[in-house]
């Protein structure tokens, strides 16, 4: 299980760095990197970038929530554990 967490935050990672990468710079992205003939506009790239932006936010999103409900829940028995043991 902490194999697969740490392989999810480093994607969400991996997404978020090129999709800020992809929306500040496509045209260099586009050229340089990948050999493409120059756009006018780039637009779709930009929208595409943003989208991969936004992916790994929402998956840090989620990831901060579910620990907050976890250390809830974890706060939660430690408090009814200590009012009432469990015989």
């Amino acid at each position: 299980m902490a194999f697969l967490r740490r392989a999810l935050l480093l994607f969400a990672a991996v997404w978020g760095v090129c999709g800020t990468a992809i929306a500040v710079s496509p045209r260099w992205i586009l050229v340089s990197w990948f050999d493409q003939v120059p756009y006018p506009d780039y637009t779709y790239v930009r929208v595409c970038g943003i989208a991969g932006l936004s992916s790994a936010w929402f998956w840090w999103i989620f990831a901060v929530t579910n620990i907050v409900l976890v250390a809830g829940l974890v706060s939660g028995i430690a408090r009814a554990g200590v009012e009432k043991p469990i015989v």
